[in-house]
């Protein structure tokens, strides 16, 4: 993180899948910029040229130990800078651990990623990057987690929610699993946008993750959906897809949309598609955010596995069903998280698709969901069933004389 002065006041624009955010910067007045927007601050010349001191941040932020707490005011400052929603939601156990412990959680975040924490209530405040740096030393403790595994390329690393719980000193292995995954608190109109959908059997489709290496290229993952939604006519398909998904999935979708059970999620209100998704009957997608939505909420998930792996994403998510050859490819998992492919991937002519996501077939994922679909419908019937026999039971001991 850095420190950053300007000499005249600057209003600052960022992009997310969120909408766009301005920030405006006093002149004069030193402000947190993340490791992840200097890069794009400084390339506009403008900005540059006003920026009077930079400095590194690290050196004033002392490291937080969970052991180490002092006497007096507990306000505590979390940010993970990683990158997506997926890494905000892998970040919630966390914060809720810190508030269990005695501590007032706070929480700094990338521009667009603040609708993330909305309605927790051990969440004091949210605030955004770039921040203020005397509004930020008001506070007691600062846990700052610039990368948590994005910069791992190495295999063997950690679940990111045992990575942030072993650096502030707690012992993964001392938290229960359960504590380890947090379902989102949902606002009266992230609720009233998911309505349309009440009464009907939908499933939900991730396009692609806003990292090509962990997506399937745009012709075939439109091709995997065309495959699922002519075997599960009876379902919706809600395409999923946000500001950073190329081009090219869009342009590959618009054919599909002309079918009467296939739907592009056109909301910008990324909350209500989380909303949605707790009544969905199976959510397929890549290393993304609705394979940590889903599982947040515990909704089945068959996820798309090719660089990472998923005991190291999803670990903690029940009735998440991956489909992974790990044995298409020597060097999996890889965990390459850059826009390109690794120089060390098996040599192609062109490369445009990991080894492994090369593997998984229309015919695994169908298998996949045709299984949890019939599976809910048995346990539909079932529920059916003994909600009907606990009323006739009822009726019968009326009959027998308690009238």
């Amino acid at each position: 993180m850095h420190l950053v002065t300007f000499r005249n006041a600057l209003s600052l624009s960022f992009q997310k899948s969120a909408g766009q955010v301005t920030i405006t910067c006093e002149p004069g007045k030193p402000y947190a910029f993340a490791d992840s927007h200097m890069d794009q601050v400084m390339r506009d010349e403008k900005v540059a040229s006003a920026a009077v001191k930079i400095s590194n941040l690290g050196s004033r932020i002392p490291n937080f130990h969970i052991g180490a707490r002092r006497v007096g005011t507990q306000r505590l400052l979390f940010y993970n800078g990683s990158g997506g929603y997926g890494d905000q939601i892998m970040s919630w156990p966390v914060c809720q651990i810190l508030h269990a412990a005695g501590f007032e959680v706070h929480v700094l975040v990338d521009p667009g990623n603040q609708s993330c924490w909305w309605g927790f209530p051990w969440v004091k405040s949210v605030h955004v990057l770039p921040f203020a740096y005397d509004t930020m030393v008001m506070f007691d403790y600062f846990v700052f987690f610039d990368h948590v595994a994005n910069l791992d390329e190495h295999p063997g690393q950690e679940h990111p929610v045992d990575i942030m719980l072993r650096k502030i000193g707690i012992d993964p292995v001392s938290v229960d699993r359960v504590a380890k995954r947090v379902r989102p608190v949902f606002t009266p109109a992230d609720l009233t946008a998911a309505e349309r959908l009440k009464g009907q059997d939908y499933a939900i489709y991730q396009l692609a993750s806003a990292n090509p290496t962990r997506s399937l290229p745009p012709k075939d993952s439109v091709f995997l959906l065309d495959k699922l939604s002519s075997e599960f006519r009876g379902l919706k398909w809600i395409v999923a897809a946000d500001a950073y998904v190329a081009p090219g999935y869009t342009e590959a979708l618009a054919p599909l949309l002309q079918r009467d059970n296939v739907e592009a999620w056109n909301d910008d209100n990324l909350r209500a598609l989380w909303a949605v998704t707790e009544n969905a009957k199976v959510v397929v997608g890549p290393d993304s955010m609705m394979v940590h939505v889903a599982g947040s909420l515990s909704v089945p998930c068959v996820g798309l596995w090719g660089l990472t792996s998923p005991d190291s994403r999803a670990r903690y998510y029940d009735n998440h069903y991956p489909i992974w050859h790990q044995t298409a490819c020597p060097m999996a998992p890889c965990f390459t998280y850059g826009i390109n492919f690794p120089v060390y991937c098996p040599p192609r002519p062109a490369r445009d698709l990991c080894e492994v996501m090369a593997a998984i077939s229309p015919q695994h994922v169908i298998d996949h969901v045709r299984n949890i679909v019939y599976k809910n419908e048995a346990n539909d019937k079932a529920d059916r069933e003994t909600h009907v026999g606990s009323s006739r039971s009822v009726r019968a001991d009326g009959a027998d004389g308690t009238d």
